[in-house]
């Protein structure tokens, strides 16, 4: 769920309800507001590729396709809302412009694309010539990095609902006499409600949510042996024209202590560039199992609550390729050394 746009009034009249008396009878206008909400799994499949060992630089490439089954969606957006809550029964929306769309929630109620896209450059502290990932030639260990930097697409995409209650309006006005009386009934009798109220308003069956699509920035820097610092940048990419999910803006910086099996990272993060609110967390990594949160302070204290997060991760990771366990016999490339004879000069 994301909301964008909201102003500080329209965000008190959510938190106390219309019967705020200090906002009632002042007149309140709400530009490129978008409350938009969607549930869904995605089966992805990636693929990466070394492009080029150089000298001491290694450029890698990345992308990862996913196919999306939608459970629900739901989404308002607001291009301009002008409005007054004349007092505790009466209200008044002078103009709104905007779209909407609901869709009944189910294992499979839509679906879609998406794809993530990203490219690495390493400084390798070793000569990369030759350097093949994964093979014994390389002393089957990843190459040993002096900084890396990575550029990232994420979350390009969106879903398709299919039987979507959805409609556009433009230049509508309403009056409520007693909005205290209006009592919806699921999607239907929100559908209902927005067009019956709302003036200028067309139907339609098409209901398309975007993915949170954001472009990252990544550094990474070694500090000594096994001690890194990272800095992470995330700007959001979604358009205000139509209903996508948002990603949080974020800048992180997270020094980190990293073995094969055993990591510890300690995250501080400033979301919506706001200095004024950082939050500070903890990651743990026991070989495959990840544990950690981001806003650790949230979940341990009673100071004010900007954020909270939890996540965890269970994978199986291949730390070591067929070819290195002995269990596969190497190809040989050009320009590899692997399994090629050796000679010594008598």
């Amino acid at each position: 769920v994301s909301l964008t746009g909201i102003g500080n009034e329209f965000a008190r009249f959510a938190f106390n309800g219309l019967t705020y008396r200090p906002q009632h009878g002042i007149r309140y206008q709400d530009d490129n507001l978008r409350i938009v909400g969607a549930a869904w799994t995605e089966f992805g499949l990636t693929y990466s590729h070394l492009l080029a060992a150089h000298d001491f630089s290694l450029f890698s490439a990345g992308i990862t396709a996913k196919y999306l089954i939608a459970h629900a969606g739901a989404g308002i957006g607001f291009d301009a809302l002008d409005y007054t809550v004349i007092d505790t029964a009466r209200a008044v929306v002078h103009d709104a412009s905007g779209l909407y769309g609901l869709a009944t929630p189910g294992m499979n109620v839509g679906n879609g694309f998406g794809c993530d896209l990203g490219v690495v450059y390493e400084r390798t502290l070793d000569e990369a010539d030759g350097y093949i990932p994964h093979r014994s030639n390389g002393g089957c260990d990843m190459m040993p990095y002096r900084y890396r930097i990575g550029v990232s697409l994420i979350d390009l995409g969106g879903m398709r609902f299919a039987q979507a209650m959805a409609g556009t309006f433009d230049a509508s006005t309403a009056s409520f006499p007693n909005y205290t009386a209006i009592h919806t009934n699921g999607e239907t009798g929100i559908d209902s409600l927005i067009s019956a109220s709302l003036s200028s308003f067309t139907r339609t069956d098409d209901l398309r949510i975007g993915l949170p699509t954001a472009i990252a920035f990544q550094y990474d820097q070694r500090i000594i042996d096994r001690v890194y610092v990272a800095a992470d940048v995330v700007q959001n990419l979604a358009p205000f024209t139509s209903l996508r999910l948002r990603r949080t803006n974020s800048v992180a910086v997270v020094p980190r202590f990293e073995m094969e099996r055993i990591e510890v990272a300690l995250p501080v993060v400033v979301h919506e560039y706001d200095l004024r609110k950082p939050s500070f967390g903890l990651m743990l990594r026991l070989n495959n199992l990840v544990l950690g949160s981001d806003n650790l302070f949230s979940l341990i204290t009673r100071s004010p609550l900007y954020g909270a997060d939890l996540y965890f991760r269970l994978k199986w990771t291949i730390f070591r390729s067929p070819v290195c366990r002995g269990k596969k016999k190497a190809k040989h490339r050009a320009g590899d050394g692997n399994a090629l004879p050796c000679s010594v000069p008598e």
